[in-house]
């Protein structure tokens, strides 16, 4: 009788598992925005080709890029959408001049009036290194004057 009563409870907690791991598989949602990036390590200068892919057609807004909260990172162009296969694409180039870690935070697009959202990135932006010993260094020059013409007297 306790076996049997034991063996009962083992599978109602079996049911219960099986319940709660269904109930979270069904309310996952299927995101069709994700990004790419070509690099996130650059030198100062140089520039990331960040994409935005959009899975279907349908009505899409692509956004206007939010950058990083302290506006290191600057938008240098953003391209036209491209249209393949069975989704599109917005490509943006974007630079740092300034050596750090930024975080390019989520993008909201719209898709037929319905907001989602992208992952963020982190770039990272080195310096480029120096040798002052092997460059050789100049000498700074120093003003030089402008002969005056008939111009500067009217």
């Amino acid at each position: 009788m306790i076996l049997k009563a034991v063996m009962n409870l083992k599978m109602k907690k079996k049911l219960v598992y099986l319940l709660f791991l269904v109930g979270f598989i069904g309310v996952a949602q299927i995101n069709p925005v994700s990004i790419a990036t070509d690099t996130t390590t650059i030198r100062i200068g140089e520039q990331i080709q960040f994409k935005i892919a959009v899975t279907g057609k349908n009505n899409i807004i692509f956004p206007n890029l939010e950058l990083d909260s302290l506006g290191k990172v600057e938008l240098v162009e953003a391209l036209p959408i491209d249209t393949l296969k069975d989704r599109l694409e917005k490509k943006y180039l974007l630079t740092s001049f300034d050596s750090g870690q930024y975080v390019i935070p989520r993008q909201q697009v719209l898709i037929n009036n319905a907001k989602y959202f992208t992952d963020s990135l982190l770039i990272k932006v080195t310096t480029v290194q120096v040798d002052t010993l092997k460059q050789k260094m100049f000498e700074i020059k120093s003003i030089k004057s402008e002969p005056k013409t008939f111009d500067d007297y009217k």
